[in-house]
């Protein structure tokens, strides 16, 4: 009898709390969709490859860079 008293209160939590969440993600995922995007399409950087030694490397060579 105790069991089931506490299983249908965590029902009743569960149904009390669960919409007034998925309502509020709906709404943040809503906001951040109409939201600008402030993510550049081109940076501008400037710079120079250089070798174990410190040298400028010449010709054609591949870079891979992160951000």
């Amino acid at each position: 009898m105790r069991n089931s008293f506490i299983f249908a209160k965590c029902l009743l939590l569960c149904f009390t709390l669960i919409p007034p969440l998925a309502a509020a993600m709906n709404a943040l995922q809503a906001s951040n969709a109409s939201a600008p995007s402030v993510v550049p399409q081109l940076v501008s950087f400037s710079g120079k490859a250089i070798n174990d030694q410190g040298k400028t490397v010449a010709g054609i060579v591949g870079i891979t860079c992160a951000i």
